[in-house]
């Protein structure tokens, strides 16, 4: 009787858990995210999008991926970007979370069940119909957003921009009665950098359950990810107020007495601008404590009253009117204001224009190197040797506001700041960016430069030279080259919190959004499928019989298991063939008798060898280009980049054309050239001095080969001296031949025996 019981309990148990599944599964089912699959951020331009998804379709094609999970992959990468590619559907997603243009309402929705709000069931699912409701279609809403809209852009955006969301339905009569005030509310606090959104509480009961939203109409600000609500009248005021009391004071310092000034106007270790607000108003005004939380990142803040003696000294020392307004923005000479902007107390500030010109004065004459995209907004990418722009990295432990340091500010960076960008860096803190450069450092100046030039994202040449204008006049001059280059790590980021307190957040987010992935869309269907399974897992504990476990067999079972051929052929196979890294993909060589065999006529399954062609007089100009245009097809493109000099071997070229049965007499098709608007025919050529720029892309394990044929007139080696040579004609085109090497379209010549070197 027990063991009957137990199996109906088990059948009831397991009937009720299928249900409740398939009901969660309906209810908290979410589309897949085009903007993660694609890896690009909400604000992506088209030119973004098309570039991660060119570099992932060649990733993760079915043809050239083995993956079991390829072709579902590539699906997905395909579907986002149509999504993202096209306007409508992009706005559509961004607004409801999904494209169907005929859904009128936004993502968790109506669905016509009954555990919708108490106004849902009495109205529209029970047998109550009123014809007034229809009578008068509701008004756009611009600022609707349902779950999806609030996880993904409104949650994040809370941490540099406030947001004050207003919840309502149609069956409320006060949310009709707050309409002008709300429409105040907005008109107002809108240009001062304040979001606005709504939430209609009929359409998204999970937002509305998630936000503790028990009455309506609710009014609530949502600053760093934490809600408040707004418990008095709602007026203009009261509004101002609650946003006043809960954004973070700690982003404007308050200068009350002459001793504040120096201290904070000679603190450079955020190594920030420093931006002022003199105004005649004992607190400073909503408007500039929105400013300080949106561009806390880039600026420290401070207000100093005019009345008070700081206000009253920097008033005379700007030659500022004691009743004017003014925001003033300092670098490291807090005497020289960079700007001073002046504002009409009357009026609404222009916003739009005070962060222009924070943007335009975003960093310091000698700004700090404290993170990766510090680096790149000073240091840019410009491979060209006509403009190409350097950037002297100052490296020292001292305080900026060391006197020599300050002296090298004064005088040498006014003089080069139109060729040259400045910046300094600790070399404690960025150890191993440093350490990368130790070829050629020196050892006697107290103030060295590592000047760099830029040539890719991840290579750049340098120099070292002694802090001084005469070594700088001799690197704009060529005098002292560029000699050395090198690969570019990651900066560390200073201004990030410790790991460990990255861990808790992180942890913090994962639950949370679990927490209300699980309980915010449908409590019931949640309640249910938790307790079905709690409720089976206590069965199975108390109907399992106690069964004496058999020690020997158990130790059998896991000291035994056969270890067959095939098994023994993986072990050994992963144990010679070491997984490559990322970082090894630019590392050129030189092919010789060394290394032929190895990279070329037997390579790495699933890796292409690409051989240059070069010679003694080209290699210095040639390869620089080659491993440029390399770079950019990095992320998704597995080869190994070599050279061959046909000085040392003069005759493999001519070998290798023969092995694929290539005629030389006669043109090829565009797909073996990159220029196909040229008017000169790509021909092989097999004479070592012309083949020169050719690049051959050869599978070693797969017995093939492609060919990249440059398209220059055949006298062009002959008519002109090796000085003469311009290596960018020609390699032209080349960058275009390897889209087509990646997408499969360029031809293969099939090789039966690899020649000799």
């Amino acid at each position: 009787v027990n063991l009957k019981m137990n199996y109906l309990l088990f059948k009831l148990v397991f009937i009720v858990f299928i249900i409740s599944t398939s009901h969660y599964c309906y209810v908290c089912g979410e589309n897949v995210d085009p903007y993660k699959v694609l890896g690009v951020h909400r604000s992506a331009t088209q030119p973004e999008i098309r570039r991660a998804y060119k570099a992932l379709a060649r990733k993760w094609h079915p043809d050239r991926n083995s993956s079991p999970d390829a072709e579902q992959r590539f699906v997905e990468i395909s579907q986002a970007h149509t999504l993202l590619t096209d306007d409508e559907k992009r706005r559509n997603y961004d607004r409801f979370g999904t494209t169907d243009e005929n859904r009128a309402a936004p993502r968790g929705g109506d669905r016509g069940g009954s555990h919708g709000s108490a106004h849902q069931f009495m109205f529209r699912n029970g047998h109550f119909h009123f014809n007034y409701r229809n009578s008068e279609p509701p008004e756009p809403d611009e600022n609707l957003i349902n779950s999806h809209i609030y996880r993904h852009r409104i949650l994040p955006e809370s941490y540099t921009k406030p947001y004050i969301i207003k919840a309502y339905n149609h069956w409320c009569f006060g949310c009709r009665q707050i309409k002008p005030i709300w429409d105040q509310i907005v008109r107002v606090l809108e240009p001062l950098g304040v979001g606005i959104a709504t939430v209609h509480t009929d359409r998204d009961p999970g937002l509305t359950s998630q936000l503790g939203i028990s009455h309506l109409p609710t009014i609530l600000t949502l600053i760093n990810g934490r809600t408040y609500q707004l418990s008095s009248r709602l007026t203009l005021s009261s509004v101002m107020d609650l946003i006043r009391r809960n954004l973070p004071p700690k982003f404007i310092k308050r200068l009350r007495y002459l001793d504040d000034l120096t201290p904070y106007y000679s603190d450079f270790t955020e190594s920030k601008p420093f931006v002022t607000l003199l105004s005649p108003d004992p607190d400073p005004p909503l408007w500039y404590l929105l400013l300080s939380f949106s561009q806390h990142r880039s600026h420290l803040f401070a207000y100093a009253p005019i009345s008070l003696p700081p206000g009253r000294a920097l008033s005379e020392g700007f030659q500022v009117p004691n009743d004017q307004i003014s925001l003033i923005i300092n670098k490291e000479h807090w005497q020289r204001p960079s700007s001073i902007i002046f504002i009409e107390s009357h009026n609404t500030p222009p916003i739009d224009s005070i962060i222009k010109q924070l943007s335009i004065h975003r960093f310091l004459k000698l700004p700090k190197l404290s993170s990766q995209s510090i680096f790149d907004d000073i240091c840019h990418i410009n491979p060209s040797l006509e403009s190409r722009k350097f950037c002297a990295v100052l490296i020292t432990h001292s305080n900026p506001s060391d006197i020599k340091i300050s002296q090298f500010r004064d005088t040498l960076l006014p003089r080069y700041s139109s060729r040259i960008n400045f910046a300094y860096m600790d070399p404690y803190i960025q150890s191993d960016f440093v350490s990368r450069f130790d070829v050629g450092k020196l050892s006697n100046p107290e103030l060295k430069l590592l000047v760099v030039w830029r040539l890719g994202m991840r290579v750049a040449r340098y120099v070292w030279i002694p802090a001084d204008g005469d070594s700088l006049d001799s690197v704009l001059l060529n005098e002292i080259p560029l000699t050395h280059q090198n690969d570019l790590p990651d900066l560390l980021d200073e201004s990030e919190p410790p790991r460990w307190l990255q861990w808790l957040e992180w942890i913090g987010e994962k639950f949370q959004s679990l927490w209300h992935r699980i309980f915010s869309e449908d409590s019931l269907g949640a309640f249910l499928l938790v307790g079905a399974l709690l409720f089976m897992v206590c069965l199975a504990w108390l109907s399992a019989p106690v069964v004496p476990a058999d020690d020997g067999a158990r130790n059998r079972n896991i000291s035994g298991g056969y270890r067959g051929p095939a098994t023994e052929h993986i072990h050994r196979q992963n144990e010679i063939e070491e997984p490559l890294k990322k970082s090894d993909f630019i590392k050129l060589q030189e092919v010789d008798e060394t290394n032929y065999e190895r990279l070329v006529t037997i390579g790495r399954r699933g890796w292409l060898s690409l051989v240059l062609i070069t010679s003694d007089a080209t290699n210095s100009d040639m390869l620089p280009i080659y491993l440029d245009k390399l770079e950019e097809m990095s992320p998704a493109f597995h080869a190994f980049p070599l050279f061959l000099n046909v000085d040392r071997f003069p005759e493999w070229y001519g070998r290798m054309l023969d092995s694929g049965g290539i005629d030389t007499e006669s043109g090829h098709s565009d797909s073996d050239s990159g220029s196909p608007s040229d008017d000169h025919v790509a021909r092989p050529y097999r004479d070592p001095l012309q083949s020169q720029g050719s690049v051959l892309a050869i599978n070693g394990s797969r017995g093939y080969f492609s060919l990249f044929i440059p398209r220059v007139p055949p006298d062009y080696y002959s008519s002109l001296w090796f000085d003469d040579v311009n290596c960018d004609y020609i390699m032209r085109g080349f960058d275009m031949w390897l889209e087509r090497l990646v997408e499969g379209l360029v031809t293969r010549y099939k090789v039966d025996n690899w020649p000799a070197l």
